[in-house]
């Protein structure tokens, strides 16, 4: 058996309407770190959202590395009041 689990934003409401903002949190979530942590050691990373299996898959969609610089530099052009420091 297995399951995804997955935060879900409302992204009509701001800041999440701002595509940088929702992409500055994809860049500065350390997936590994929550393995072990927050989430059970076996858990294992999605790399996808749609599994290769179901209609629409993509396997040129990449998913999102921890990048801390990259989200800093989004954030800083993002329309997200307060999260510019």
């Amino acid at each position: 058996m297995s399951e995804t689990e997955r935060l879900r934003f409302d992204i009509y409401k701001s800041p999440l309407d701002d595509v940088r903002v929702r992409l500055t949190i994809n860049y500065a979530i350390e997936r590994k770190g929550l393995i072990g942590t927050v989430n059970p050691a076996t858990y294992q990373i999605a790399q996808k959202y749609v599994m290769p299996t179901i209609n629409g898959f993509d396997p040129n969609v990449q998913p999102c590395e921890y990048t801390p610089e990259r989200a800093k530099q989004l954030v800083s052009r993002a329309s997200c009041y307060g999260a510019r420091k």
